[in-house]
């Protein structure tokens, strides 16, 4: 990533047993209130923005979703990840009206309106390999993930 974001251990789960966009979501944005990264409004705000500007993207043999929200909800930018075990439904970002499930699910937390569109345009080249996503799903723990992640983001 870049030296003003953070992606941490800590902030990755591997093979995660949520169920849901909403039990996924609530998990990661847990983790990051937990660690004072974004403020109390942040999850219920990334849940109302899913709801009207979904972040599920079909991006090959798997799929994957982009979670955020507007930056005022943000005290430290940072990234969460959870890999799951079983999929999750998403509403696709480019079909409103079809659903898609997912693997892999990228929280963003970003204060940067255009360090946002920036992340956000990187991460959805990046994850429409399926080599790289296929990394992630089968990472064994933490270190591995984030591994994956900077040595994706740091060679685009």
């Amino acid at each position: 990533m870049t030296s003003d974001i953070t992606l941490e251990k800590d902030l990755i789960i591997c093979h995660g047993d949520a169920k849901t966009k909403e039990e996924v979501i609530q998990r990661l944005s847990g983790i990051m209130l937990k660690k004072g990264y974004v403020k109390e409004s942040y999850v219920n705000a990334v849940l109302t923005r899913e709801e009207r500007f979904p972040t599920g993207l079909k991006t090959g043999k798997y799929n994957i979703a982009i979670p955020h929200t507007d930056p005022e909800h943000v005290n430290r930018q940072s990234v969460a990840i959870m890999t799951l075990k079983d999929e999750a439904v998403f509403h696709r970002m480019d079909d409103f009206d079809d659903e898609v499930g997912v693997k892999v699910v990228i929280l963003l937390a970003l204060n940067d309106g255009h360090r946002h569109l920036e992340m956000l345009a990187k991460l959805i080249r990046i994850c429409g390999k399926d080599e790289f996503v296929e990394q992630l799903i089968q990472a064994g723990n933490q270190e591995d993930v984030l591994a994956v992640m900077n040595r994706e983001l740091k060679g685009e």
